[in-house]
């Protein structure tokens, strides 16, 4: 049996100058040759993650690694190094911040990319199969390409030139046109995904602002005071402006909370200035996980535990619900208002995350505590 995934998610570069967020290490070597000297001049590299809207309920993989490279000097640098467990199709419309990083200048002529084999899908149905990636296209309909995987460890190679120049800005991107991933044996032990990957450029990217995408970010609260709140992207600070939301009662609230549960949040922008750390706030969630009890499905309305033993009243009724949703399941939201008359956080979408048990026999689902999955494709602990 063969399906569709009907997914897609864009891995974005955006390199512009002067924000520098979880500073990568560069230089270093892969495939051979030695990396550039620290006379090299740099420029800021920002990484991005996006995706559209999807049919599967969850699409959970784990990227470990990501490196531009010079395949015939062999210069290399690493835009993403940290590990990223993220569910793909949390990330609709939206081009998310993951990170920036200094490059040396020069040419790139090719990416390399480690990833997990395993992907986890879940369906509508709340039915979840861990399945292997297995092969990788270049173009939709072209003619698959093994992956190179060690046990678990899998990585790919994509030739395409990106020319970072020290004091401009420049855009490039790869495309994991998910619509066009094919799934084989989903509900058995078989479960294969062929992924297609393209390159994209500049222009490509502005076809998605046109077509409405927004820039987003997720990070740990600071302070909030006069319709401002600072967002920490690892060791910089965004000053994102929230007075432009509307409807979104008890913002205060909701960031006293999230500071005291170590919750990040997800900012979703409708301008950013990414030199200034500037954001205007269309959106701004706090991404809480926890087990859920004292379910109560008239009045739509459970209590969520966190990892800290810390009790939330979260009220779904106008929240998209994912998975089989009951007593003792583990579940990650997205809360987007308190409401000091019920003393509820208000979810607009629950997602329920299979821990050590499956709906299919053998298929283990995430682990609080463990490399956690966050809606939305945050970086857990980031």
């Amino acid at each position: 049996m063969r399906t569709r995934a009907w997914h897609k998610l864009f891995l974005l570069w955006l390199f512009s100058t002067g924000l520098i967020v979880w500073f990568s290490g560069c230089g270093g070597d892969h495939g051979g040759g030695p990396g550039p000297g620290p006379s090299a001049q740099t420029a800021p590299v920002s990484f991005y993650f996006t995706d559209d809207i999807s049919n599967y309920g969850q699409v959970t993989a784990t990227i470990n690694s990501v490196s531009m490279i010079n395949a015939a000097s062999g210069q290399t640098c690493t835009v993403l190094s940290n590990a990223v467990s993220l569910d793909l199709t949390g990330l609709a419309n939206t081009l998310q911040l993951v990170n920036v990083s200094n490059c040396p200048s020069g040419s790139y002529t090719r990416l390399h990319m480690a990833f997990d084999r395993n992907v986890i899908l879940t369906n509508s149905s709340g039915v979840t199969n861990t399945c292997a990636f297995n092969s990788f296209r270049t173009a939709p309909g072209a003619a698959p390409n093994v992956i190179s995987c060690i046990g678990n460890n899998c990585s790919i190679d994509l030739t395409g030139a990106v020319d970072v120049l020290p004091n401009q800005n420049a855009e490039a991107g790869m495309d994991f046109d998910l619509k066009n991933f094919d799934v084989s044996g989903f509900g058995t032990n078989a479960c294969s995904v062929t992924m297609t990957t393209t390159p994209m450029n500049a222009s490509e990217m502005d076809q998605r602002r046109v077509q409405g995408y927004h820039s987003g970010m997720t990070g740990f609260p600071g302070g909030f005071a006069n319709n401002s709140l600072t967002i920490g992207v690892g060791p910089m600070s965004f000053l994102v402006n929230s007075g432009g939301i509307a409807n979104q009662t008890g913002l205060g609230n909701m960031v006293g909370m999230a500071q005291a549960n170590g919750f990040p949040m997800q900012v979703i922008c409708s301008e950013t200035d990414i030199s200034s750390g500037m954001c205007n706030a269309t959106n701004i969630f706090v991404l809480a996980s926890g087990t859920v009890s004292s379910l109560n499905t008239v009045l739509s309305t459970f209590n969520l535990t966190a990892i800290n033993n810390a009790t939330l009243n979260v009220g779904f009724s106008n929240a998209a619900v994912l998975g089989t949703f009951q007593n003792g399941v583990f579940v990650t939201t997205k809360l987007d208002s308190f409401d000091s008359t019920t003393d509820l956080f208000n979810a607009v979408l629950v997602r329920t995350m299979l821990m050590g048990v499956g709906n299919m026999p053998g298929m283990p689902g995430p682990t609080p505590g463990g490399p956690g999955v966050m809606p939305g494709g945050e970086m857990p602990m980031m």
